[in-house]
């Protein structure tokens, strides 16, 4: 007679397999998800971005690029005044700036964007964001949820970054 337990149990390679198909459903999901909502709702508005700044590609090559924030490069005076490792501390804070706006963003690029609120992350009446960002023939997506302390987001954001946020 076999135990029920063991009948349930998952061999580690069929585990392996489960795993790495739900990782690649999820992601399938978090990529085509906005572009097809895009589609397929009424409810959609269309925004362009003009970029603060333009960088040249030969800078986007270059990994010590990646590695600097060329928009705010001293944290302003704010930013823990009284501690003596503030400048470190707001380096750390986001040390692949410039790579999320610059290098697999579109920060310093003309596009349009087009979702639900496509001028915000979040919904600012809370709940779910879906968005486009429209670089000539690429389509960035953005899929977010806001409610009360949560807050969630997973791809390029209103300036055209490319972000990953989970927070409660």
């Amino acid at each position: 007679m076999t135990d029920r337990s063991s009948r349930l149990r998952l061999h580690p390679s069929k585990f392996s397999a489960v795993a790495t198909a739900a990782v690649g459903a999820i992601l399938l999901c978090l990529f085509c998800l906005p572009s097809l909502l895009v589609r397929i709702t009424q409810q959609c508005a269309v925004v362009s971005y003009e970029p603060s700044r333009t960088i040249e590609p030969g800078f986007k090559l270059d990994p010590r690029f990646w590695l600097q924030n060329i928009d705010e490069p001293m944290p302003p005076s704010t930013y823990l005044p009284s501690d003596s490792a503030r400048v470190d501390k707001w380096y750390w804070r986001n040390p692949f700036h410039n790579f999320t706006f610059y290098v697999i963003g579109v920060a310093d690029q003309r596009f349009q964007r087009v979702g639900l609120c496509p001028r915000d992350t979040f919904n600012p009446a809370d709940g779910w964001n879906w968005c486009v960002s429209s670089y000539g023939p690429v389509e960035l997506p953005l899929l977010s949820f806001r409610r009360g302390k949560l807050q969630v987001y997973f791809g390029w954001r209103d300036r055209g970054n490319f972000g990953i946020k989970f927070n409660w």
